[in-house]
């Protein structure tokens, strides 16, 4: 739009000074056109000064009302089409604004729960390490205990086959006792038996 307005400019002030330069040195208009100006003057070119003037006047200003018109034309349809876009645009800025506020607190409230539930574990951690230290603490007393048992019951089978053995000896001596208490029994019933034998004799022979 810019370059558009400098040309524009730039083509009044020339046909400004082309027609002050014919009005008052009165010279023929082929001497001051460009070339590509002579295709529209030419029907008017060789006439009076005056209406050489007033139709260069003419042309001039009625070039520049149509291109006036037609640019005031494009520059609203333009405009109205910038603030269209300019509104839509907003709206998406604002819907992607709403959006990311929603996503931003959402964010903010898993990061809360999700400390929440990291503290959670860590004391549920604590806890059972803590349990887990308990419990390797009492299988280490359950083991001393398991030794002490097994110590005493080794003890205890010591204990068992020595009162065995003292039960077997005093069984066996007890039999050695019945055995010699038998023997002398039955010598004193042998000995009782040939004192009365001798008796018998004794008493059979004739005196």
């Amino acid at each position: 739009m810019i370059l558009v307005f400098w040309s524009l400019k730039c083509k009044t002030s020339y046909n400004f000074e082309c027609a002050k330069y014919i009005f008052c040195n009165q010279q023929s208009i082929d001497t001051i056109l460009q070339p590509q100006w002579r295709s529209w003057i030419c029907p008017i070119a060789y006439g009076p000064c005056f209406l050489q003037y007033c139709a260069f006047f003419c042309l001039t200003y009625l070039f520049n009302f149509v291109l006036g018109c037609l640019l005031n034309r494009l520059l609203a349809q333009g405009v109205d089409e910038l603030a269209a876009w300019i509104v839509g645009e907003c709206a998406e800025l604002e819907y992607e604004v709403k959006e990311q506020r929603k996503f931003r607190n959402y964010v903010k409230k898993e990061m809360t729960r999700l400390k929440n539930e990291k503290i959670k574990m860590e004391c549920c951690l604590d806890q059972a390490d803590e349990h887990i230290r308990h419990l390797e603490s009492n299988l280490e007393f359950l083991r001393y205990e398991v030794c002490e048992v097994r110590g005493e019951m080794l003890r205890a089978q010591n204990i068992q086959s020595q009162v065995a053995a003292e039960l077997r000896s005093q069984e066996f001596a007890q039999a050695l006792v019945a055995l010699e208490e038998k023997r002398k029994e039955l010598a004193l019933e042998l000995s009782e038996e040939k004192a009365s034998r001798m008796d018998s004799s004794t008493s059979s022979c004739p005196s």
